[in-house]
């Protein structure tokens, strides 16, 4: 039998066809992270150029500490900073206001985000799975539950990113040297101030809160408030060695304290200490709200002035 070379060249292309198939087909984008949250300190990751109809899978764990991991994802746009700081309030004023803030939060963080996930994963980790809805940039927030709510954990985490990969979900998936995220503090350095809460007593006199590391030409803000008792902290910065920097309120004769400091080369390993007074040989006692934040100097109002401008 004879063949043409057309027939044979269509030959081969039928033979081969399914092995081109197999060989075209690539493993599914993986990426993991690695990262560190102080208490009340949020990570934010861009998500460049996801396509509708792909799906994100996340899993965040912790690997050292007691960090609570939570995960959300959010549109990135240029409301983001207004819709980060608007859902902190939120979830503030829930905490305090509501007899059952645990039950009405999952409502809230449906409110203002595209999809979170906290406890699915094995232990207290977090699985998230967002499918894309329109072509676009998205953000992925990583933080720690409730830390609104007072309640601080802290430590080291690992965070495992896919497209359409869902194995990510279980901590298994293996990298696969893909990018799919990149971290960008932006949103949250520029606009969002943390809030942290608390109680000092004669059980608990005091209380350490590490800083998160601050970039060069940072201002420090530190606003400190008593909201029950008869409190009246004593605020000090230290810095890496422990030593004081600045110290508030001193003679413990307010119920608020503040601060404000410049780093113009930045700084790392620093620590606030919220004691409580004892002004006339009593111990105060009593519930803190603590507000901190870290703004490019140009954000800032004259020394003294607690209230950031906007940016």
């Amino acid at each position: 039998m004879r063949f043409s070379v057309l027939s044979l060249v269509v030959l081969a292309f039928i033979l081969l066809a399914p092995l081109g198939g197999i060989w075209a087909q690539s493993a599914p984008a993986v990426q993991e992270l690695q990262g560190s949250l102080a208490p009340g300190q949020s990570d934010i990751f861009h998500l460049q150029g996801l396509e509708q109809g792909q799906v994100l899978s996340a899993f965040m764990e912790t690997t050292s500490g007691n960090l609570d991991p939570i995960l959300a994802v959010l549109p990135a746009d240029d409301a983001l900073p207004a819709t980060l700081e608007s859902f902190q309030k939120a979830v503030t004023d829930l905490v305090a206001s509501s007899d059952y803030p645990l039950l009405d939060l999952p409502a809230l963080r449906d409110q203002y985000t595209l999809a979170w996930d906290d406890d699915s994963g094995p232990g207290y980790s977090a699985a998230l799975q967002f499918t894309v809805p329109k072509d676009g940039d998205y953000v992925l927030l990583a933080s720690s539950s409730l830390s609104a709510a007072g309640r601080q954990t802290a430590g080291d985490y690992r965070l495992l990113l896919g497209l359409d990969a869902p194995q990510v979900l279980a901590g298994t998936a293996v990298p696969t040297g893909a990018v799919i995220a990149a971290q960008d503090q932006s949103a949250l350095a520029a606009h969002l101030i943390q809030e942290l809460g608390g109680s000092l007593n004669q059980n608990k006199p005091a209380i350490s809160v590490k800083l998160s590391d601050l970039d060069p030409g940072d201002a420090l803000y530190v606003n400190l408030q008593a909201v029950s008792g008869d409190l009246k902290p004593i605020l000090l910065l230290r810095d890496y060695g422990d030593k004081p920097v600045l110290v508030a309120n001193l003679n413990g004769q307010a119920s608020a304290a503040f601060l404000q400091q410049a780093f113009p080369e930045g700084g790392t390993n620093y620590s606030l200490d919220i004691q409580a007074a004892s002004p006339n040989g009593q111990l105060t006692s009593g519930d803190f709200r603590l507000l901190v934040g870290s703004m490019p100097l140009r954000c800032w109002r004259a020394k003294g002035n607690p209230t950031p401008r906007p940016c």
